[in-house]
C-alpha cells in the first residue's frame, strides 16, 4: 500500500489554462495515492472559483479563504489539513513532470533524506522553454551555496510532514518566506538535497515580480542570510524593525542606483560605467556567481534516472 502524500497549492489569480495545467499535472502523477490541498485565496474571483468547482477527481480538498490572505497563511491552512506522512508543494502556474512525486518519494526514502527538491526547466507564458537551472544535490552543497540564495526550487519541495510541523510551517517574512523555511530546517538538522533531474516546468512571467519588490527580496534574503547561524532569533516584529532601518533603506537604494545604472550601458550612456563600478553591488553580484559557479561544478551531480 502506497503511503499517503498530500501535495499543498494555493491559488490567486491563475489564468484557466495555468491553473488546469497545473492541476492536471498533478492528478495524473504515477504516484496515485495523494490529497490535493488546494487554497482559494482570491474568494472575489468568479473565474478561480468555477475552475475549481469543475474538479471531480476525489481526491482534490479544496478550503477558502473567506478573504484574501497571502500565500503564508494559505500553505500554513493546507499543513493544518493535511493528513499524509509527506508534504509535495506545487504552484498554481506551474508543470509538474509525471513522475515527479515518484521520483522523489524514493530518493528522499533511499537517501534517508528529510526534504528534497529537483532541478527546473523555465517556461514561458506559451510553454516554450526558455532555459534551465540546476541545483546543489548534496545537504552540504545546499549549505554552501544557500548563503547567496534559494537553491531548492519551492514548488519542487518534497518532504517528511514532521519537517513542516516541527518548524511550525510558514513565517511571515516577506519573498522570503520559502528561503526562511530553509535556513530554519538546515539549523535544526534536516537533510536536505535536489533530485539530479528535471522535475518541474517552472513558468516566468512578464508581468511577474516587480523590479522594486525583487530589489526588497535581494535586501531581505542577504539579511537572513548574513543572520543564518541564528535564525530563529530572528522573529517577524525584530525582520520588520529592519526594514524600518537607515541600512535597509540604503541598502534599497543602492540597489535602486545599481539597476538604473546598468539600464544607463544598455542605453551606451558612458557616465553609467562609472556609476555601475563605483556600486557595491557590482562586486558582490560577482563574487556570488563566482562562488555559485564553484560550487555547482562541487555539489551538483550526475542526472538521476529514477531507480
Amino acid at each position: 500500500m502506497e503511503e499517503l502524500i498530500s501535495v499543498i497549492m494555493s491559488v490567486y489569480n491563475e489564468t484557466e489554462s495555468d491553473l488546469s495545467q497545473s492541476i492536471q499535472s498533478i492528478l495524473k502523477q504515477t504516484y496515485k495515492n495523494i490529497e490535493f490541498i488546494i487554497v482559494d485565496d482570491n474568494p472575489e474571483n468568479n473565474r478561480i472559483k468555477e475552475i475549481l468547482l469543475q474538479q471531480t477527481d476525489p481526491r482534490i480538498k479544496i478550503i477558502y479563504n473567506k478573504k484574501n490572505m497571502g500565500l503564508v497563511y494559505s500553505l500554513n491552512e493546507a499543513l493544518k489539513h493535511a493528513n499524509g506522512k509527506f508534504i509535495a508543494r506545487m504552484d498554481a502556474d506551474d508543470v509538474s513532470v509525471k513522475n515527479r512525486i515518484e521520483n522523489e518519494y524514493k530518493y528522499l526514502t533511499k537517501q534517508k533524506l528529510d526534504l528534497v527538491g529537483t532541478w527546473i526547466e523555465l517556461i514561458d507564458d506559451q510553454n516554450k522553454n526558455i532555459g534551465k537551472i540546476k541545483f546543489p544535490t548534496t545537504t552540504t552543497g545546499i549549505i554552501k551555496q544557500i548563503r547567496f540564495g534559494g537553491c531548492m526550487a519551492h514548488p519542487t519541495w518534497f518532504g517528511k510532514y514532521e519537517v513542516f510541523s516541527s518548524l511550525n510551517g510558514y513565517r511571515e517574512i516577506s519573498y522570503c518566506e520559502d528561503y526562511d523555511f530553509l535556513l530554519r530546517a538546515i539549523n535544526k538538522g534536516y537533510k536536505l538535497a535536489n533530485v539530479p533531474y528535471y522535475g518541474l516546468n517552472y513558468r516566468i512571467r512578464k508581468n511577474g515580480i516587480s523590479l522594486s519588490n525583487k530589489n526588497k527580496q535581494i535586501v531581505i534574503m542577504r539579511f537572513l542570510a548574513h543572520n543564518r547561524m541564528n535564525i530563529d532569533l530572528v522573529t517577524e516584529k525584530i525582520l520588520e524593525e529592519y526594514k524600518e532601518s537607515l541600512k535597509y533603506k540604503n541598502e534599497l537604494l543602492q540597489l535602486r542606483e545599481y539597476e538604473m545604472s546598468k539600464e544607463g550601458l544598455h542605453n551606451h550612456q558612458f557616465g553609467a560605467i562609472i556609476q555601475v563600478l563605483k556600486n557595491k553591488n557590482l562586486y558582490k553580484y560577482l563574487y556570488e556567481k563566482f562562488i555559485s559557479a564553484i560550487y555547482r561544478k562541487l555539489y551538483v551531480g550526475k542526472g538521476y534516472d529514477g531507480c
